[in-house]
């Protein structure tokens, strides 16, 4: 009698979570179509509108679906108020938790609130909108480590982030079509981004060239990841992976490219110890290589040229040795700077630099100072034990690592924090990692007899 109750309980609760999916997909498909109308049917979308479809998905999701959809919006967010979105996703995550835990590790988000506010404070020019962007990925990243409950799909959240970049591929490609033909707008020898839609920041979905560059980066990184522990299917998985680094190409992203190779070699690294997974690693490095070298040569070749060209400067750091000096001095002109930075608010303007920062570990100790660099660091580590701590120390795969570390390679070359879009990115970092968690998970249920 009583398995017959629980089979029945077991039904429902399938039921529900499939009329769930089901609702949750129908909303993320009326929100594409919301932002096709506006970006290529040139109908008025207002941005109330996009938050108000947003909150509605948080409404009607679970916590689950709430993460996958912030998730699926990160490749898009340039065209979106992704701000507002995330604050509105944080309070709805807030409330449907049941189990909050704060530990020890909150000192370090903390800390770097706290000082983010003092300079906001004190800094005449610094605006409470100006604080509260920089803050809230820290905030979102926060409240994941100390929500405790364990039934997030990480799986399910990071093919939602593939779906979204295939939709930013999908307007990219519209936007370039508009230029007259693809084949044209290789001719040109222009790339993607501001050279293209100049002024359409935060009205139409598209990605600059550095935008474009750690978007399918991480796209590389996840597909690679997905293929490597049997998690996608190979043929899907393979596509999006060569379409990642074709468009990472096309925008001449030499940081998209650089770190799109760094992750072939890490995932071959990363399967030395298993001759299967290691055989597996290469081969799709090999069919990749292959595929990429076709496309460089027919599809993309007038992309290669620009490539070669910006490769053939004189400066091939396109002046980023000079920014990086003119703020090492500025940080180590002052103890109080040294210490905790100028605030993230403006530094360009505080520092008198003609640029923003192009490294993420100086974008942390000159806004934030060494305290900021010491609590990033710890904050860092506190979402990677969260994100494993269920997994014995002889299951922690270090491939499930490698998302996190393409990702801070990728850094190196560009922004964490005072680039809200690329911050978004750490929610599939995180879930890369969290991944692991939950394969095995599921392994041990697969691998454990049926009570009796």
């Amino acid at each position: 009698m009583n398995t017959c109750l629980q089979q029945k309980i077991g039904l429902r609760s399938f039921e529900k979570a499939e009329h769930g999916y089901f609702l949750f997909s129908c909303l993320i498909g009326l929100f594409t179509l919301s932002l096709m109308l506006r970006d290529m049917a040139g109908l008025p979308v207002p941005k109330l509108l996009i938050i108000a479809a947003s909150a509605l998905i948080f409404l009607v999701g679970d916590r689950n679906q709430i993460l996958a959809f912030l998730a699926f919006i990160t490749p898009l967010s340039i065209g979106i108020p992704y701000v507002t979105i995330e604050y509105i996703a944080l309070l709805f995550i807030f409330f449907k938790s049941s189990k909050i835990t704060i530990g020890h590790s909150i000192i370090f988000p903390f800390v770097i609130v706290f000082i983010e506010a003092v300079h906001t404070i004190f800094s005449p020019d610094d605006t409470l909108w100006g604080f509260l962007r920089p803050v809230i990925m820290i905030l979102l990243m926060t409240l994941l480590f100390l929500d405790t409950e364990e039934d997030y799909d990480y799986r399910f959240i990071l093919k939602m982030y593939l779906l979204g970049y295939m939709v930013l591929v999908l307007f990219s490609v519209f936007m370039i079509g508009q230029t007259g033909s693809i084949d044209k707008f290789f001719e040109m020898g222009t790339t993607l981004g501001r050279n293209v839609l100049e002024g359409a920041e935060g009205t139409r979905i598209f990605a600059g060239n550095n935008d474009m560059g750690i978007f399918s980066t991480i796209t590389v990184a996840i597909s690679m990841l997905l293929l490597l522990t049997n998690q996608g299917n190979k043929l899907i998985m393979t596509f999006i992976l060569v379409t990642g680094f074709a468009m990472g190409f096309m925008a001449t992203s030499r940081g998209a490219v650089f770190s799109s190779i760094f992750c072939l070699l890490i995932s071959i690294l990363f399967s030395v110890k298993s001759p299967k997974k290691l055989f597996k690693a290469v081969l799709i490095t090999s069919v990749f290589v292959l595929v990429a070298l076709i496309l460089i040569h027919t599809v993309l070749s007038g992309a290669y040229a620009t490539f070669m060209k910006k490769m053939q400067l004189a400066d091939l750091s396109n002046g980023r040795f000079s920014i990086f000096a003119i703020y090492n001095r500025v940080y180590l002109s002052d103890p109080g700077i040294f210490l905790t930075g100028v605030g993230m608010q403006n530094y360009v303007d505080k520092c008198r630099a003609p640029n923003s920062i192009h490294n993420a570990i100086q974008e942390v100790l000159v806004t934030w100072g060494l305290l900021g660099f010491i609590c990033v660091a710890g904050f860092f580590i506190a979402l990677y034990r969260n994100a494993v701590r269920h997994i014995p120390k002889c299951k922690r795969a270090l491939i499930f690592m490698m998302p996190a570390i393409v990702f801070l390679f990728r850094a190196q070359f560009g922004r964490i924090f005072s680039n809200g879009i690329e911050a978004m990115v750490m929610i599939v970092i995180y879930c890369s990692m969290a991944l692991n968690s939950q394969i095995s998970g599921r392994a041990h249920e697969e691998n454990t007899p049926p009570s009796r």
